[in-house]
């Protein structure tokens, strides 16, 4: 016997048939079909639906108590959550960030920091590079790292022992710390 032809809103996409591996068992499926086993069911397409308000939308919702208590509260929150930092520059600038910030004359986020954000430096003397620096909050202080730069990166401890900033291996810098890169400087802050 045919399946069961369902209708549905006119404003709905066509149905496409289903292939042979088609899964017939979905909760949008029609389980009272008379088809034949083994040929698929035919779906009922929703007959109304409305968005939500917002992609963010913030509205609080009580657990749902068929779950496990485990698993209500392992539930993916959604948000972003970034480390946050501020560095005072050597003009006396102070800015704080999340994420990851790219230190240069003209910069771009790197292929291994596509999200950072490009905080251009005047650098008259050129000893900045183009895209020179990432600095990236973490909970520990600020990851340091040198992006292949001409005239290098050294962390600068407090307590006046440096660190150079080798391309590829990063270095925490902590409060009251000061990263150089070439002739200009930024002190983290916290």
């Amino acid at each position: 016997t045919p399946p069961t032809q369902v209708s549905a809103q006119a404003s709905a996409p066509a149905a496409t048939a289903p292939s042979s591996d088609y899964i017939g068992s979905t909760p949008w499926s029609n389980s009272d079909s008379d088809a034949a086993e083994g040929e698929p069911a035919a779906t009922a397409q929703p007959l109304s639906f409305s968005p939500p308000s917002s992609a963010y939308s913030t509205s609080a919702q009580a657990p749902d108590s068929s779950l496990p208590q485990d698993d209500a509260d392992d539930r993916t929150q959604l948000g972003v959550r970034y480390d946050t930092a501020r560095v005072t520059f050597d003009t006396g600038v102070t800015y704080p960030f999340g994420g990851t910030i790219v230190l240069g004359r003209n910069p771009l986020a790197p292929a291994s920091h596509p999200t950072a954000s490009p905080v251009p430096v005047d650098d008259p003397q050129r000893s900045v590079s183009k895209t020179h620096v990432a600095l990236t909050a973490t909970r520990e202080g600020v990851l340091v790292e040198d992006l292949h730069s001409t005239g290098g990166t050294v962390v600068v401890r407090a307590d006046g022992e440096e660190t150079p900033v080798l391309p590829g291996a990063p270095v925490h810098a902590r409060a009251g710390d000061t990263v150089r890169y070439g002739q200009r400087s930024v002190v983290i802050d916290g």
